[in-house]
């Protein structure tokens, strides 16, 4: 009895459950951003399901980056992968977020005073409504309503200092902490007669908790970011 126990403990470590899974990082321009801590199993994307229909494997834990504008006027580069899980789910993947110009007053507001968890909900809508991954539908009148978005539970804000105190470099950047701890989040999207996308929350998604955990020096600490925290706006 105790062996079996032990391999169904196993099985459930190996194929992940909705709530527990590998943890990872993630333009359609390949861009290279190595120049600091990475935490350990980063080249591995969240996959809460369908392991037989994993992210793409490669040499970086994101497959493309894509610039967005949140609101204020941060523009940041969004680096993310995607996947048709178990030939049902259009699923995205967000790895890391990074404010695309240093010394930006804009950006560097918005992620002093911005909690991770909201930085992650702006992002996840510019990325829904501009739609780079380029998941259907297509056609004005026209609905899918198997659009989720994958992250880790945890993340954390690093300000990144490059320079020195006479021409600093600062750099803002949001990626998770280090971790096997993933939510989930599920969409319905519309393209309404005037050409808009409508985006909304529906049932179904998976709130990961969030583990305190060490942290590099220039990270500002990790916070839970599951759920949607202005569900108001969708």
């Amino acid at each position: 009895m105790f062996k079996t126990i032990k391999n169904q403990i196993s099985a459930i470590i190996m194929f992940c459950t909705f709530s527990i899974c590998i943890s990872a990082n993630t333009i359609n321009i390949p861009v290279i951003i190595s120049d600091e801590f990475a935490p350990q199993g980063v080249e591995t994307a969240c996959e809460p399901d369908c392991p037989e229909t994993p992210f793409p494997i490669g040499p970086y834990s994101w497959q493309y980056a894509y610039n967005i504008t949140l609101p204020g006027g941060c523009v940041v580069t969004v680096q993310y992968k995607t996947r048709f899980a178990c030939n049902t789910w259009h699923d995205l993947y967000i790895a890391e977020i990074t404010a695309q110009n240093s010394n930006d007053p804009i950006c560097n507001n918005y992620f002093s005073t911005t909690s991770a968890a909201q930085i992650l909900a702006d992002v996840t809508m510019q990325m829904l409504i501009t739609n780079p991954m380029n998941f259907p539908p297509k056609s004005k009148g026209e609905c899918e309503s198997n659009w989720r978005v994958v992250k880790g539970a945890c993340w954390q804000k690093l300000n990144i200092n490059w320079g020195n105190s006479t021409y600093p470099n600062q750099h803002f950047r949001l990626r998770h902490c280090e971790g096997g701890i993933c939510c989930l989040d599920h969409y319905q999207v519309c393209i309404n007669q005037a050409g808009d996308r409508v985006i909304t929350s529906l049932p179904g998604s998976i709130n990961g908790t969030c583990i305190p955990q060490e942290t590099p020096t220039h990270s500002l600490g990790c916070e839970p970011v599951c759920g949607h925290p202005d569900n108001d706006d969708i």
